[in-house]
């Protein structure tokens, strides 16, 4: 079956310009690579996910406090929006994807080259992908030789939809992880993260037994049988994630985590629990100061700690978490903390400075590092050594 024809069957709302891109790209599907069963299948479960069934141009934003939450709130994105600021954004796109897409959340403004007022709205999620982000409107549209920055509505175009989605599918090498039929990998390729894998499974279950016909012939087909029902899925295993739920299964957390190296709402929550009990501040991200804090607490809390991931996978942009002797709070976790939240400090070294001394944590911190090294130094368990 074309491709444009299965999405016409488990997609009968599919915007017409959408199936048009479909039925014009099928030279251009196989020139990604996008021939076999399994490929097929994986590329247009995710692009009917992030899409809602092809029915989407742009990203809406008429949300709704909870979904607000639920999409960017702390935790869940590096926008970290409040309870308090999401009853404000709820109903105003605008507003909503400048807080999170554009200046009002520095960490992606820079990743997206989001710099100019109003940019967060202009390049939010758009297409049949959702391409998210002036840098990548940019490179898409250079690709295909038209000018997405000066008209960011193009993408939603039948000549034009089907190719950064083409693009991206190459540039992140997922036909690799599709032969492999390993729909978590890939969607954390498309994704960034695992968001919407539920969706994305069904979708490909829907799509697989109706995307056969389109194999080579060099390939061996399936059977008509073994064609009507999808292979099982494989999901890869995050082993950071995997490490992170292991310690705190170990480290007391009730009801203990389901240790399956995937990021989930419970992962979230289980992080925000330790950061809450160990006072400091509470996103629901395993970044590199909570590695730290967890790996110093394994050492001081339990017997039988879980061994730690590879320490280049820990120490991220160069942040070493290694302890401050035997048991003590790790002075890395102080500067893998001011690390982590580097990007979102004002420019220029005075301006950081003011920034640091004024956050309650980093003094926290800071008396919590002098107090351990003074126990340690006391129980004759740190040595003070000045010779050169």
């Amino acid at each position: 079956m074309k491709t444009s024809d299965v999405i016409k069957k488990v997609a009968p709302k599919a915007r017409p310009e959408y199936i048009k891109a479909f039925e014009q790209g099928a030279s251009a599907l196989k020139k990604a690579g996008i021939t076999t069963q399994l490929r097929r299948a994986h590329f247009l479960a995710q692009v009917l996910h992030e899409s809602n069934g092809l029915t989407v141009t742009f990203e809406s934003g008429n949300y709704k406090p909870a979904r607000i939450m639920q999409i960017f709130g702390v935790g869940r994105h590096s926008a970290a929006v409040t309870e308090t600021e999401a009853a404000k954004l709820a109903g105003n796109a605008e507003a909503l994807f400048e807080r999170v897409y554009g200046v009002g959340n520095p960490k992606k403004a820079k990743e997206f080259s989001n710099t100019s007022p109003g940019d967060g709205f202009k390049y939010r999620g758009g297409g049949i992908i959702q391409t998210t982000g002036k840098s990548n409107y940019k490179k898409w549209g250079e690709k295909i030789g038209v000018d997405l920055v000066a008209k960011p509505e193009l993408i939603c175009t039948a000549d034009v939809a089907l190719m950064p989605a083409l693009y991206e599918w190459a540039a992140t090498k997922c036909n690799a992880e599709a032969d492999k039929n390993d729909i978590g990998a890939i969607t954390r390729k498309i994704n960034g993260g695992t968001n919407g894998l539920d969706d994305r499974k069904a979708w490909f279950k829907k799509v697989f037994p109706l995307c056969e016909d389109d194999a080579p012939k060099s390939m061996t087909v399936p059977t008509e049988a073994e064609s009507k029902e999808a292979p099982p899925i494989a999901v890869a295993v995050n082993p950071e994630i995997l490490w992170v739920q292991k310690s705190l299964n170990q480290l007391g957390m009730d009801p203990k985590l389901v240790e399956d190296g995937l990021e989930g709402s419970k992962t979230h929550e289980a992080i925000r629990w330790f950061q809450g009990i160990r006072k400091v501040p509470v996103d629901g991200d395993a970044g590199p100061a909570t590695v730290a804090l967890i790996q110093q607490a394994l050492e001081t809390d339990r017997a039988d700690p879980v061994p730690p991931p590879p320490a280049t996978e820990l120490a991220k942009d160069g942040v070493s978490v290694g302890t401050a002797g035997s048991g003590g709070l790790t002075i890395a976790g102080v500067a893998a903390w001011v690390a982590e939240k580097w990007d979102s400090i004002p420019e220029g070294l005075l301006n950081k400075a003011v920034w640091l001394i004024d956050k309650p944590a980093f003094w926290i911190a800071l008396a919590g590092v002098g107090i351990t090294l003074f126990v340690l130094w006391k129980r004759n368990k740190l040595r003070l050594n000045f010779n050169i």
